[in-house]
């Protein structure tokens, strides 16, 4: 399976490659990272901007985090869900 071509620079993925537990965070990492990342809303707000754009905060499917809302996110990086 081909792996996303902006792994090396994803914010989410970094994160996910930091943490101990990977269990809550796996099955985003086999979606979209190693799978159907064209679907992945980082990957298209990172296309249309750059990487700092996208939330610290923001999963793949383009949802905020366990335990973290959108509250502080502009209305463009919304637009994308």
């Amino acid at each position: 399976m081909a792996e996303c071509p902006l792994l090396d620079q994803c914010k989410f993925y970094e994160k996910y490659q930091n943490i101990d537990d990977k269990t809550l965070l796996e099955g985003f990492v086999n979606r979209f990272c190693n799978g159907n990342f064209e679907q992945c809303v980082v990957k298209k707000i990172t296309e249309d901007h750059n990487m700092d754009y996208v939330p610290d905060n923001m999963l793949p499917d383009g949802m905020p985090e366990p335990g973290t809302d959108d509250s502080e996110w502009s209305e463009d990086i919304i637009d994308y869900m």
